[in-house]
């Protein structure tokens, strides 16, 4: 009876081995599979990615344009921009400080226009220099630059 018992007992287990077995083989096969996939699609990334690059650059175009037609607007309309920084702000001696030296930022801003693309960022860090430069306190120049930054976001 104990001979039975051991003969079964291992015939049963090599019956789960085996039928175990097959389906490792299948997860492992159903793996390899997911990682070729993974590497047909990182291959198949670079068209993605120049498709990707290509959005970005259409985007970053009309960006350069609105830019663009923002820094005409404030050359040309030197009190909405002083009375625009002191809406952001709410600090009528940062406005000051803008309107006693819109020259500085006038040079500042004048060679921007001349450049293919114009992000943003160099509006406002070009508002910033003429500031610093026209020897306005760092912490008034960087709140206009923060005024101007977000009114050119909002543009674009």
């Amino acid at each position: 009876m104990k001979i039975t018992k051991s003969i079964a007992s291992l015939v049963l287990s090599a019956v789960l081995l085996t039928s175990f077995s097959p389906l490792a083989k299948a997860e492992e096969q159903a793996q390899s599979k997911h990682n070729d996939n993974a590497q047909q699609t990182q291959q198949n990334n670079p068209n993605q990615q120049s498709y990707d690059n290509k959005k970005d650059i259409q985007t970053y175009v009309g960006g350069t344009y609105l830019t663009k037609k923002a820094i005409k607007s404030m050359l040309n309309n030197k009190g909405k921009l002083v009375g625009a920084v002191k809406n952001v702000t709410g600090n009528q001696k940062v406005a000051d400080a803008v309107s006693k030296n819109f020259n500085y930022i006038d040079a500042e801003l004048r060679p921007l226009l001349k450049l293919t693309e114009v992000p943003a960022n160099s509006v406002a860090d070009a508002v910033y220099r003429g500031l610093v430069e026209a020897g306005v306190k760092k912490g008034l120049a960087g709140q206009v630059k923060v005024a101007v930054k977000e009114g050119i976001n909002l543009l674009v």
